[in-house]
């Protein structure tokens, strides 16, 4: 009698732990959170020491804003105004720190497995659609309680394709190369939503409340989480003409190009 007891207490425990984060998902399936970006700044004046580095901040602290429901989320820069640092020395000589991104969104659909992107360059809006890639991630064991949530490790290594600039023989020119980035995400399953801050979307069975790229390069910092979220500002931004990814990153090689070779005395720093 007593091991029937016990078998009845074996089985119906699983099943309300299952019922219990049944009813915890179906509470938890949309919401509102506002992150700060933390990113430090590194600044290069032709491998010359000038004494402006001194001057400079030395990382920049910007607030971003998701919105998830109903297996979709959007991710934008909540608005802020632009740094302007002083005069360094002659006349209209000023220098700007802008944060890219100001008027980008991000929207995501979980259900495909697709997003669009609203990106502005130099005053020309771009759309670029693409599929949503997913890293392969290791679950590290440890834990720490984040705004009241409890959260799990998980790490991953992330390579991505990126250009720099080269001079061989007088000759500028740009070669391809792998950026390699180590990330650090700790997620809450008390918040079963695969979202998370920037294009880290669709990765870890929970919301990502902390995101380290690269051992604080940028840090993305969970500030608070409302449970509500408005539903009408969750959709894919519009317009007609759509770029792919790689038509996009070679638009943006040609305004680049374009703006430096104008010149000017206003130095602006992009992050």
């Amino acid at each position: 009698m007593g091991n029937t007891k016990t078998m009845k207490k074996i089985f119906l425990a699983p099943l309300l732990l299952i019922l219990f984060l049944g009813f915890a998902a179906a509470q938890q399936n949309q919401g509102r959170v506002v992150y700060n970006l933390t990113i430090r700044l590194q600044f290069s004046f032709g491998g010359q020491s000038t004494g402006l580095e001194q001057l400079l901040p030395a990382s920049r602290t910007v607030k971003y804003e998701l919105l998830f429901a109903n297996n979709q989320s959007t991710w934008k820069q909540k608005p802020e105004t632009e740094e302007t640092l002083p005069d360094f020395g002659s006349e209209g000589n000023t220098m700007k720190i802008v944060v890219a991104g100001s008027e980008d969104l991000l929207y995501c659909n979980f259900d495909t497995r697709m997003k669009t992107e609203k990106r502005m360059l130099y005053d020309k809006q771009f759309l670029i659609e693409d599929s949503l890639s997913k890293l392969t991630w290791k679950l590290t064991g440890e834990t720490k309680k984040i705004l009241d949530h409890v959260c799990v490790k998980a790490e991953s290594i992330r390579i991505k394709k990126e250009y720099i600039t080269t001079v061989e023989g007088g000759t500028f020119g740009k070669k391809e190369v792998d950026d390699t980035s180590k990330i650090i995400a700790w997620f809450t399953t008390e918040i079963p939503v695969s979202a998370g801050p920037s294009e880290f979307q669709d990765q870890l069975p929970g919301l990502i409340l902390e995101l380290n790229i690269n051992e604080g390069e940028q840090l993305f910092s969970a500030v608070s989480i409302d449970p509500l979220a408005d539903l009408s500002e969750i959709k894919a931004p519009a317009g007609k003409k759509k770029y792919t990814q790689k038509q996009f990153l070679k638009e943006k090689e040609k305004l680049a190009d374009e703006i430096n070779s104008r010149g000017g005395n206003k130095r602006i720093f992009r992050m």
